[in-house]
């Protein structure tokens, strides 16, 4: 965009549409017949913002598409004729329950304790309940959409070996778990509740204010775990490793700190092979793993249903949609 002409409410840039006309919820685009990648198929989109029956409106034939965000649009769908017309797209994001690592008097965030919580929660419950399967489990923080985690043995649905570990441990498990949550805490929160009580571990809310959840780095003693999710901004798995894992950032939530981590991720940084650099992230991979300084769950997904004589509705896995590949028949 022209940053100068933006200043003056023109909009002025050279993608693949050109914006007609716009009241407050719709937008009117023409194709730009200058596109550098040649005059897209369709020569008009009309896009629809912040329709509250979006959905129903779909199906009753208003809109070419529609993408699929959560359990309750997809079994709609689903059970609908354009259902089989739905495609599922895998985003680089991650839905995961951390430990607060600073708060070293609690027997819940040391090493073993966090890998035997690993293996107590149900994560394939946690998809179906509350996503309705529209996710896919998580072994690691990092999506294998940015890089492989084939070589990481990670932590399957074990309770059994969660509760060998405490007990080898032998944790005083009179002492409830703590999670930090706003006011109301996420559903994910409640079914891992749920599976930490078969474990033998009770847990409970310290529950605070937005500002206070805003700075949830700082939050650290007085709590043990809390939810969060994270989304890649680009393909890289630095868009994950240096935010949620490099010691002093907002965003590293845990306030994880490993001092080969910080080494592996300066060499990446400056390595001009690729397959070196893949070599080290997989590493990092493995070492983050090993450390469970974070329960990882799932790996979100959304779904794009269209009308049969719609074609080429194609969502990245940074959820991204180019209009100028769509064609309408």
């Amino acid at each position: 965009m022209d940053a100068e002409e933006l200043k003056k409410g023109k909009f002025v840039g050279c993608g693949p549409y050109m914006l007609d006309s716009y009241n407050n919820d719709e937008y009117h685009l023409v194709a730009n017949d200058n596109y550098l990648g040649g005059k897209p198929y369709c020569d008009i989109v009309k896009v629809k913002v912040g329709d509250k029956d979006a959905l129903d409106n779909f199906i009753n034939g208003k809109y070419d598409f529609y993408i699929v965000q959560n359990k309750k649009e997809y079994e709609t769908i689903k059970s609908h004729e354009l259902g089989k017309n739905m495609r599922f797209v895998d985003l680089v994001g991650t839905f995961y329950v951390g430990f607060k690592l600073k708060n070293t008097s609690s027997p819940y965030t040391q090493k073993r304790m966090r890998q035997a919580i690993n293996y107590a929660i149900n994560k394939k419950r946690i998809i179906d309940e509350i996503f309705g399967g529209l996710a896919t489990t998580a072994k690691c923080i990092i999506p294998p959409g940015l890089i492989s985690y084939d070589h990481v043995k990670g932590y399957e649905y074990s309770p059994e070996k969660a509760k060998r570990i405490i007990m080898e441990e032998r944790v005083d498990l009179t002492r409830p778990l703590v999670f930090l949550s706003g006011e109301n805490p996420h559903p994910i929160l409640k079914l891992v509740e749920e599976d930490l009580n078969a474990v033998g571990i009770t847990c409970k809310y310290k529950k605070v204010s937005k500002e206070e959840l805003s700075r949830a780095h700082e939050l650290q003693e007085g709590y043990d775990m809390y939810f969060s999710g994270w989304y890649a901004d680009t393909l890289d798995p630095s868009s994950f490793i240096k935010p949620l894992f490099m010691p002093g950032n907002q965003t590293n939530l845990s306030a994880y700190e490993n001092e080969q981590v910080v080494e592996l991720v300066e060499q990446a940084t400056h390595m001009a092979n690729p397959k070196k650099r893949e070599e080290i992230y997989r590493e990092i991979q493995r070492i983050i793993s090993e450390d469970a300084p974070n329960v990882p769950i799932l790996h979100p997904q959304n779904a794009v249903c269209t009308k049969v004589n719609v074609h080429n509705v194609n969502l990245s896995p940074l959820a991204m949609l180019k209009y100028d590949n769509i064609m309408r028949q």
